[in-house]
């Protein structure tokens, strides 16, 4: 089992100069010793026990394009050169959701519309409420038709939100997404603005001295423009895997 494993982090030992091997994808390199350590491979974080930073149970977490440290979705083609600090090629999971649930209920409140604009052209007609002359046949064909064009267009925008929906059910995106693991609503407060309940709960979760969570959270302070605090913060987070070059970066940019 490794010392993340549910989201919480192990006290950490004392570090160990030389040779450290990356648990999660076996290669090696050379290093100074710190608490952890990136591994220019695969881009995880680890310890020297063997534990991940980038790994909480079965989800994987990584700095993403925007920056922040987050639950990640997909992964786009780094290629074979290795990528630029703030350019891991990462999405977080939760711009992966977000635009599908948009789609997906942005296609019922359009099946909604075409509904009501179709229960408009015809129910009038049809309760009686008022009548054709048998002298103007074209405009009972006419309403036919309007009738008709709203009904395929309700049937459309159903048939896209069930698909949206099917997609997301199908691949278990909801779940993480409306309960999150405690690193994922860290991050996600972060990137709110709620910098007192990020302490609070880095604190009470002991992930304090996670480098990636206390990025987000110098990212948090450096949003809200207060730069000696997020510096301080990003320092840390630099002490605790000093060989990682994206809190390298932000600490140069904070």
């Amino acid at each position: 089992m490794g010392v993340f494993e549910d989201s919480s982090v192990a006290s950490l030992k004392g570090p160990k100069g030389g040779t450290h091997t990356c648990p999660l994808c076996g290669s090696q390199q050379e290093t100074s010793p710190a608490p952890s350590y990136w591994c220019e491979h695969c881009l995880s974080i680890y310890t020297d026990d063997g534990g991940l930073y980038t790994r909480s149970g079965d989800e994987q977490y990584n700095f993403t394009e925007s920056g922040w440290f987050r639950l990640l979705g997909t992964e786009k083609q780094l290629g074979t050169d290795r990528p630029e600090p703030l350019e891991s090629g990462f999405v977080a999971f939760a711009d992966v959701v977000q635009p599908l649930l948009d789609r997906c209920v942005g296609q019922l409140i359009w099946s909604g519309i075409w509904l009501l604009l179709m229960a408009v052209a015809w129910l009038p007609l049809a309760w009686g409420w008022w009548s054709i002359p048998d002298s103007l046949p074209w405009m009972m064909t006419g309403v036919k038709g309007v009738t008709l064009l709203f009904a395929v267009l309700f049937l459309v925008s159903l048939a896209m939100s069930g698909y949206y929906w099917s997609g997301l059910m199908m691949r278990s995106l909801l779940k993480p997404y409306l309960f999150p693991s405690i690193w994922e609503d860290i991050a996600a407060k972060a990137h709110s603005g709620f910098t007192d309940e990020v302490e609070r709960l880095l604190n009470e979760e002991g992930v304090e001295d996670h480098p990636g969570l206390l990025t987000n959270l110098g990212l948090a302070y450096l949003q809200e423009g207060q730069r000696d605090k997020a510096k301080k913060i990003l320092s840390r987070a630099h002490e605790l895997c000093p060989s990682h070059p994206a809190i390298k970066a932000l600490l140069d940019t904070a």
